[in-house]
């Protein structure tokens, strides 16, 4: 009896020490269970900020495709041989080839002959982390008129390639062209203006003190073309003059100048004259081409012209003095009844 009473008192206080471990336990538990709950929720909220720094990376990403993609410039990642590692529309529409078919084709394919020495060394100034200037060059094929392209590139970080923008100039080239003839020609007439007869004008003289020959400045001006504008308009005036102006060149000799300086106003510079008589079979035809009649619109019209003459260096003056010498003997040949030259210094007209 003492025995049972005795297991049950330690069962008793086995109990007593199992309650207190298991309360212990239990509170351990809740411990850890709190503590993985937070851990969850950290983890969700780290997982919901890496989910929108995705989110917005792969937008950035997009905008960036869409900004090469159809961007109007033509992109191409290239290598040091000029292998197309990876281009935009543009690019491929430059090309004139779709994007799945300039995988591994080399850049120069498209290039004209001629100019491949230029892109490779262009290339090799790049790969080389040179400064190079952007180059231009022409495209392959039979163009017109012919394609122009500039192109410029920057070495990426890798160094194994170059990042290329390549834009078509052609049409920018034709309006400087465009732009260069009209600061340079007359637009009516088509002849050279003011400043090409300046440095035309400068180089003969330079080239007769090489060569111990002579020019002749001829200044003509139309007599009656005045009353041509006035009884007929301005339309039949500038066909007239455009008429007369094909003429007046055609009478002159190759290497010869024929500017229109203004209204109806011209200068001729005949070069390489060995005598002063070697300018008179030029002056008499600049005269006969004046003066032929011109048959505009139903009317037969017909002017002539005053023309004075200089001859460098037996006048020994600068270019803009020879001008006006020139000017001043046309002066003379007007006052002398027209449809005639004057040499400047002499009283005699022909």
């Amino acid at each position: 009896m003492r025995l049972r009473l005795r297991a049950e008192r330690r069962l008793q206080r086995l109990g007593r020490i199992g309650k207190a471990a298991a309360n212990q336990t239990a509170h351990d538990n809740e411990r850890l269970l709190h503590e993985l709950q937070v851990h969850q929720i950290e983890l969700e909220m780290q997982n919901e900020d890496l989910r929108s720094a995705r989110a917005q990376l792969e937008a950035a990403l997009k905008r960036y495709t869409d900004l090469y993609d159809f961007s109007p410039l033509a992109y191409f990642t290239l290598d040091r041989i000029g292998t197309i590692l990876q281009t935009n529309v543009a690019g491929a529409r430059l090309l004139g080839l779709e994007r799945s078919h300039l995988g591994h084709t080399r850049l120069g394919a498209f290039i004209a002959t001629h100019e491949l020495p230029g892109l490779n060394a262009f290339l090799g100034q790049v790969f080389d982390a040179q400064p190079v200037p952007a180059r231009e060059l022409h495209l392959a094929g039979d163009h017109a008129p012919p394609r122009i392209v500039s192109i410029e590139a920057t070495l990426a970080p890798d160094r194994l390639s170059c990042n290329t923008v390549v834009t078509d100039i052609t049409t920018l080239k034709a309006q400087q062209q465009q732009l260069e003839r009209i600061a340079h020609y007359d637009l009516l007439t088509n002849l050279p203006n003011r400043i090409v007869l300046a440095d035309r004008l400068q180089h003969a003289m330079a080239q007769c003190q090489r060569r111990g020959r002579s020019l002749a400045v001829a200044y003509l001006d139309l007599d009656g073309f005045k009353e041509v504008n006035d009884q007929y308009g301005h339309k039949i005036g500038d066909d007239l003059l455009v008429i007369l102006a094909q003429r007046m060149k055609a009478a002159l000799r190759e290497g010869d100048t024929l500017a229109r300086i203004g209204g109806d106003e011209f200068v001729a510079v005949l070069v390489d004259l060995e005598h002063l008589q070697d300018s008179t079979p030029m002056l008499v035809r600049l005269l006969q081409s004046a003066s032929a009649p011109v048959s505009l619109s139903g009317v037969t019209l017909q002017v002539s012209a005053s023309i004075g003459v200089t001859l460098y260096p037996e006048d020994p003056s600068n270019a803009d003095h020879l001008l006006r010498h020139a000017d001043q003997a046309m002066y003379q040949a007007k006052q002398a009844g027209r449809n005639r030259y004057r040499l400047f210094g002499m009283h005699e007209s022909a």
